[in-house]
C-alpha cells in the first residue's frame, strides 16, 4: 500500500539504521578572506587577466603555505582539481 520495501521494514523493526554518510566539509577560508579572494580575482579580470582553476589552486597553496598551515587532505599543500 505503502510501497515500503520489506527489507526496510524488517530493518526498521530489527533497529538497523542505516544513516547517510555526510562529508564534512573543512573550510580552509575565513569567509572574510574568501571575500577578499573573490574581490581581487573580479579586479583582475576586469584587466582581461582571468584567472583559471589552476590559478586558484596556486593562490590556495600560497595562501595555506603563507599561514603556516598544512592540510594533510593537500599534497605539498596543493588542492586537487576535486
Amino acid at each position: 500500500m505503502f510501497n515500503i520495501s520489506r527489507s526496510s521494514i524488517n530493518n526498521r523493526v530489527r533497529g538497523i539504521q542505516f544513516m547517510a554518510k555526510i562529508q564534512a566539509t573543512q573550510l580552509f577560508f575565513s569567509e572574510d578572506k574568501e571575500a577578499s579572494l573573490v574581490m581581487h580575482i573580479k579586479a583582475v579580470s576586469e584587466w582581461d587577466f582571468p584567472f583559471t582553476t589552476l590559478d586558484m589552486r596556486f593562490v590556495a597553496k600560497a595562501y595555506l603555505d603563507a599561514a603556516g598551515r598544512k592540510m594533510k587532505c593537500f599534497k605539498n599543500n596543493f588542492p586537487s582539481k576535486e
